[in-house]
């Protein structure tokens, strides 16, 4: 799990091999649901400029992800 440099989002791996997201100011809204992996998610990282976040995986691979704040 990781949360956004400016605390707005939460991001979670999970054994299903998706990757959730919510939005904290929303906590009763669904999550967002990123096709992510072929494995599980074990690892998520936000970067500084909180638009860009990785996912690491048992399956092997690290991907990085774009999320346009406001969109």
């Amino acid at each position: 799990m990781a949360i956004s440099p400016d605390d707005r989002y939460i991001i979670s791996g999970s054994s299903d091999k998706n990757i959730y997201m919510w939005e904290t100011d929303f906590p009763d809204e669904s999550p967002v649901i990123l096709k992510a992996h072929e494995n599980e998610v074990t690892s998520l990282s936000w970067s500084k400029d909180i638009e860009t976040f990785a996912s690491c995986s048992d399956d092997a691979t690290l991907h990085l992800w774009r999320y346009h704040v406001g969109e």
